[in-house]
């Protein structure tokens, strides 16, 4: 099965084709001929990994801040915390895409 017909079962937008399995990713633009989507994700993802590492200094800053932390309501600094380890995972993920995509 090609990788067009593998992606056909997932969901295929009016424009363009998407697919999840970032495998097949090559053998898709080879039988779309529609290589501009894959740049237009790079950059997307581009785009994310700047957001995320952007939010992630900000979060450490305030972490590593002892005056903000000895004022700040635990609760602050824990949902503080759970969004760093959030972000970070994100960010690993946005990562392994782009090297998915080379």
């Amino acid at each position: 099965m090609n990788a067009a017909a593998k992606c056909s079962r997932r969901k295929l937008l009016p424009d363009r084709m998407w697919c999840k399995d970032v495998r097949h990713l090559d053998q898709l633009v080879a039988a779309t001929g529609k290589p501009a989507y894959l740049d237009a994700e790079r950059g997307r993802l581009r785009k994310e990994q700047q957001k995320l590492e952007k939010e992630l200094q900000s979060l450490k800053g305030q972490l590593d801040n002892q005056q903000f932390l000895s004022k700040a309501p635990p609760a602050v600094v824990s949902s503080l915390r759970q969004r760093q380890e959030e972000c970070s995972a994100q960010l690993d993920k946005v990562l392994e895409s782009l090297r998915k995509l080379g």
